[in-house]
């Protein structure tokens, strides 16, 4: 048996935070000490919050049969996770052969209460989970799980990466290799129309003189379906590709999506202001099926709503120059109450 237990390192009197987490856990003497243990946090939409792992040489991690992990719960390019109140899960990963999982569920008050631990079959999904973040393709993985609208993307990706696993088994066994998917269509939202498809045509053309059976090909709804009108060749070429269209963002997609741009834009947040920002999203998205932010937009939203000294008839260009001369941390006192109004 091994007993968890996780808690914000950062104390907060507020249900949305930001904030890494230290997790503890004992093991009884079933477990091995001479095998490395991983931990990874994922969210309800596949968002890879946080994951380490504890080597056997970690020593000031191990102390007998008790682990402790500091982990950091944000992404390199789009800043900390935004913690609300809802389902979460645990994996815990012994080795190469011992996959649990812990269902966790995040109070109001800041609490994480675990389930107790149920053993994961091979090509379950949270053992190809733990599978793809040990491998060399972790780091795309984790950059895709943070990109919002890509639910049936992510799906994708973890059944082809069980194909993957059983093709390797069946050349182990001398036996025919199951059939791979190849191309793929990739609708973005923040590719504006026009502007960039010579630099979309150039990767095309690059795509089609290399290796087609793995090509994938990003673009907005307008220009794919402008390519595929007026380009007989490549809508051959393409024919049968996998679309993939961006869906309607998740509460918690949305979440990321604004809170990521706040971080691009190197806007300081008090405590108080992430919760404010977070329950007012929240309610603007409530029962929306239509959400599909594009930096572009939040950036608007932020230049008419959030910075009270430039004026709401500025252009809507791309930069923000008045964030330099903020000069201070953003407090709730500061947050309208129409801030997602124009979204």
């Amino acid at each position: 048996m091994i007993n968890i237990s996780i808690q914000f390192s950062t104390p907060s009197a507020y249900a949305f935070r930001m904030s890494d987490i230290d997790i503890t856990f004992k093991a009884d003497r079933r477990y091995p000490l001479n095998q490395p243990y991983s931990v990874q946090l994922y969210d309800e939409d596949l968002t890879l919050i946080a994951c380490g792992t504890s080597n056997p040489g970690d020593k000031d991690q191990r102390k007998g049969l008790m682990f402790r992990f500091h982990l950091r719960c944000s992404y390199t390019a789009l800043g900390q996770y935004v913690w609300h109140p809802g389902r979460y899960f645990l994996i815990l990963r012994i080795g190469d052969d011992i996959t649990l999982r812990y269902a966790v569920q995040l109070t109001d008050d800041g609490l994480f209460h675990l389930s107790r631990p149920r053993r994961c079959s091979r090509l379950s999904l949270c053992d190809v989970l733990a599978t793809m973040r040990d491998s060399n393709k972790g780091g795309c993985w984790a950059f895709l799980s943070w990109t919002p609208g890509r639910r049936r993307l992510k799906r994708w990706i973890i059944e082809r990466w069980k194909l993957i696993a059983v093709n390797e088994a069946r050349l182990a066994a001398g036996e025919a290799l199951l059939p791979m998917p190849g191309k793929m269509l990739f609708e973005n939202n923040d590719v504006v129309p026009n502007r960039r498809f010579e630099a979309l045509m150039t990767k095309i053309l690059s795509g089609i003189e290399g290796d087609m059976d793995e090509s994938i090909l990003q673009g907005s709804a307008q220009e794919l379906e402008t390519l595929m009108r007026d380009c007989p060749p490549l809508r051959h070429v393409w024919q049968g590709a996998l679309f993939f269209r961006l869906e309607p963002y998740t509460p918690t997609d949305a979440l990321r999506m604004f809170f990521s741009q706040l971080y691009r834009l190197d806007f300081k947040l008090a405590p108080d202001a992430v919760d404010k920002i977070a329950r007012l999203l929240l309610s603007a998205v409530q029962g929306r099926d239509d959400v599909r932010w594009g930096g572009r937009d939040i950036k608007t939203c932020l230049r008419r709503r959030l910075m009270p000294h430039r004026s709401p008839d500025a252009p809507d260009d791309d930069r923000l120059d008045s964030i330099s001369n903020w000069g201070r941390t953003v407090t709730a006192s500061d947050v309208p109450e129409d801030l997602f109004s124009d979204l």
